[in-house]
């Protein structure tokens, strides 16, 4: 019995240590960001405005419906008494839960230290850190994407699991953004291809998700509306590479006729194939590289060092786990996302990036973790055990 206690009191005691010392990265990570790029303490209203749509809730038009679960948030938060400090600290609160989910995953993929490092660099890289303060959508996307890849990773391996937290996780990415609707289908889809069944089942259920899927994205209000000019299609044949910079377009061929639909852009990628794969390939470029001529140089040089770093050290983490469950399920979310921004475009401040990255901390974390052990006296796992 007492054995028993000593048992309980260990394992309560190591949760708890765990979430202390989170909090202490995350507010260390947020006092980093904050200095680096000036920030204010609390909320910061971001440049798309959602206060102003959540003003006029529920009375919102297709394209606002798109993002009708962060406006919801923000709405709900008008009613409490503050939109603002409503929204920063659900983030706040959501973004230390990843935290965690990355700190658990990571120990699973490698070991107690590399499961430190993913939440550390998680928290704490200012590229991803600062979106915790702004009004938008990404940092609960962020971290909504790392505890869903979470939960269906205990799915997987058959571990106990809340499914109505999981699908509750799901329904908020499907109404955060419109791409959360690539995410739920990655899901699905990963999902699907991991249980045991029939070959006939499986791919019947495979072609009714991906059916759903087309049907939604050809069709759905909110994802064909708003300015014809910012469709996928224009902005494919008026060549942009990052959205709203316009010294990175590049030529691209014309259309026959101006159709905005998505039907149309798929039908325009189908007769240009080798200049939308040119097109693609620089947006995903210019999304994953992170640095932009507009930063400073000094902000340019952290970042050239630290991504650098970042991506060989995921490659490294990627390699040596490429037989695991957990990144072969990375690897599957990867690879829409990437689909995705080189479909439509990179964006300004290299958010889109993150919807991956932020699960490849786990790689980067094993990849360091791995190199750190290459050093006499630095393999931190054999001395915590």
């Amino acid at each position: 019995m007492n054995i028993s206690k000593i048992r309980i009191n260990s394992f309560l005691n190591k949760i708890n240590s765990d979430y202390l010392f989170l909090l202490i990265i995350l507010c260390t990570g947020q006092i980093i960001t904050a200095q680096l790029f000036s920030l204010p303490f609390g909320p910061i209203e971001g440049g798309d405005s959602y206060l102003s749509i959540a003003e006029r809730f529920p009375n919102l038009s297709a394209t606002e419906w798109s993002y009708g679960g962060y406006v919801s948030i923000l709405y709900l938060g008008s009613l409490i008494g503050s939109s603002e400090w409503f929204t920063f600290f659900l983030q706040i609160t959501v973004v230390f839960s990843a935290s965690k989910a990355l700190l658990t995953m990571g120990r699973q993929l490698g070991g107690e230290t590399a499961g430190w490092l993913a939440a550390t660099i998680y928290l704490c890289h200012p590229m991803v850190a600062q979106w915790s303060r702004y009004l938008l959508t990404d940092s609960l996307f962020y971290a909504f994407i790392v505890l869903s890849t979470s939960e269906l990773f205990r799915i997987i391996k058959k571990e106990p699991v809340s499914y109505k937290r999981f699908f509750l996780h799901l329904l908020i990415l499907a109404t955060l953004r419109p791409n959360g609707i690539i995410f739920v289908t990655t899901v699905a889809l990963i999902a699907l291809i991991c249980t045991k069944s029939t070959k006939i089942k499986k791919s019947l259920s495979i072609g009714l998700v991906i059916i759903l899927f087309l049907i939604v994205a050809l069709f759905s209000p909110t994802l064909n509306s708003g300015n014809e000019l910012n469709n996928f299609g224009p902005q494919a044949w008026n060549g942009v590479v990052v959205h709203g910079v316009e010294d990175e377009r590049i030529d691209m061929p014309q259309p026959e006729k101006f159709d905005t639909s998505n039907k149309a852009y798929l039908v325009y990628i189908s007769k240009h194939p080798l200049s939308m794969l040119e097109l693609g390939t620089k947006r995903v470029w210019w999304e994953l590289k992170q640095v932009r001529p507009w930063y400073s140089k000094n902000l340019n040089k952290f970042l050239t060092v630290s991504m650098t770093i970042f991506y060989i050290t995921s490659a490294i983490g990627f390699w040596a786990s490429r037989k695991e469950i957990l990144t072969k399920i990375i690897a599957g979310i990867t690879i829409p996302f990437v689909i995705l921004i080189g479909a439509t475009w990179a964006i300004w401040e290299g958010r889109f990036a993150w919807w991956f990255l932020s699960l490849w901390t786990l790689w980067s974390a094993k990849g360091s973790n791995i190199l750190l052990n290459k050093f006499p006296g630095f393999n931190l796992d054999k001395k915590n055990n």
